[in-house]
Order: C-alpha cells, then structure tokens, then sequence
C-alpha cells in the first residue's frame, strides 16, 4: 500500500463513494487478520509480537529476535509450525526491503 492510501476498507469505500467513483477490487486494502488463511494471520501476529533487533548508534533494524519464537508457538498453540515460520519469514524479508528503500530514500 502506497503512502496516503487508504488503511482500511471502509475508509476506501467511503472516498470511492464521496468521489463517485466504482472501487477497483485491485485498490482495496487487505486485512491480514480477516482476508488470509490461518497460517498467516499466526504468522502476522506473531510478527508483531516477536521484538525488533536494531543496531546500536545507526538505528538500523536488523530484523526480529527470534529467541523466544518457541515459547511463542507453544503458548498460542501453533500446529503447522514450519508453515507459519516460511510466512513469518517472507514478512521480515518484505520489511527488509522496505526498510532499506526508507533508508535510501532518507540518504538523497
């Protein structure tokens, strides 16, 4: 989602509305703990629940501290383990690259 989109659904439907135009299925925004599977919404919570790492005088986040990632799948009861750690995974790598892309941005 592009910076100054909508955060949510209805606010999309709202602005399409007070604008006149049709929504574009395309356009509207996802909601990770309604519009995916199981796995991924475990995923994403799980995201958010782990801390970030970031190193020390740059601030540069490093990714998440997974030293507590098996108490974490143990206590909300994870199944498919190796599933919701691929998801969790791809997350850290997108958050990466935006990241990363903030800091070139910063840098010009």
């Amino acid at each position: 989602m592009q910076k100054g989109s909508p955060k949510d659904v209805q606010q999309y439907l709202y602005i399409c509305e007070q604008m006149g135009i049709e929504p574009d299925e395309n356009e509207i925004p996802v909601d990770p703990m309604q519009d995916f599977d199981t796995k991924v919404q475990q995923a994403f919570f799980i995201y958010h629940v782990l801390p970030d790492k970031i190193e020390g005088m740059a601030g540069v986040w490093l990714g998440k501290d997974f030293s507590g990632l098996m108490d974490i799948l143990e206590v909300y009861s994870v199944v498919e383990k190796r599933e919701v750690m691929d998801y969790l995974i791809y997350m850290i790598q997108v958050a990466r690259e935006a990241y990363a892309k903030e800091r070139e941005m910063q840098a010009k």
